[in-house]
């Protein structure tokens, strides 16, 4: 009867050395595939949500959700409460790359927060109804997703309309960001200046539009169409650290 070999010391060392090398290998791999279909989900969030944005212009004009810094919290209603309507599905207003819990308001910074709908701005009890007038909404419990200052928050003082818009397949009205608003970067062109999205500077601002998606951010632009963009680069203040320029805000 023949006995049975068992594996030497360092057989089983060359076998698990053989495991740790293809686990090296294969890990990264897999991460990035995640992070990849973390990505698609996100820019089919987006598409629906240019959907809705198509279907709510043309029902109102060719206006644009309107949500002003001026106007008190508990007399208006966010971008996603005008579009909820045409899409009757909350998670597209959360990017799955967004970790951690919910906090009501994201002024933070941290990468680990997105704007928790469930409640006022100012914390206060929940109003008698609120789902008419308020930014709290039973329907959207979170939003990851950031809205264009200027177009869609106002801060030219102005509401505004599709025909106010000179390129509407260059203008993002919404995108990537755990902070409710877009922030702008500044940059002259042939004697014109233009705003775009920004990236605020890494561990001061970045939560304006650091890049969620394998260094790249998923926009919804005023045409409707969604896309995926990288930011540049440019360092030139505490608050500024890059800009997207492909997403201007106006």
């Amino acid at each position: 009867m023949k006995s049975r070999r068992a594996f030497t010391l360092i057989e089983l060392l060359v076998v698990i050395a053989i495991i740790a090398i293809l686990a090296a290998i294969l890990f990264p791999v897999f991460a990035t595939a995640r992070e990849r279909g973390k990505m698609a989900a996100c820019l089919s969030n987006c598409k629906q949500i240019g959907l809705a944005l198509n279907n709510y212009t043309e029902d109102y004009d060719g206006g644009l959700p309107y949500n002003p810094y001026s106007a008190s919290p508990l007399r208006t209603r966010l971008w996603f409460h005008c579009l909820f309507p045409y899409t009757r599905n909350a998670q597209i207003f959360q990017c799955p790359s967004h970790k951690g819990k919910p906090s009501s308001y994201t002024g933070k910074i941290s990468s680990e927060e997105f704007y928790y709908t469930g409640w006022t701005l100012s914390n206060a009890a929940i109003p008698a109804h609120p789902d008419v007038n308020t930014w709290y909404t039973k329907e959207v419990p979170f939003l990851g997703y950031a809205f264009n200052e200027i177009a869609i928050g106002g801060i030219d003082g102005k509401r505004h309309t599709l025909k106010d818009l000179k390129d509407v397949s260059s203008i993002a009205l919404f995108g990537d960001g755990i902070y409710l608003y877009s922030m702008w970067y500044p940059l002259v062109e042939n004697g014109r200046t233009y705003y775009y999205w920004n990236w605020g500077k890494p561990g001061v601002q970045d939560y304006w539009g650091k890049p969620q998606h394998m260094g790249a951010n998923t926009f919804v632009y005023a045409d409707g169409h969604a896309a995926s963009s990288k930011p540049v680069k440019r360092e030139i203040s505490d608050s500024q650290y890059g800009y997207y320029p492909k997403c201007r805000l106006l």
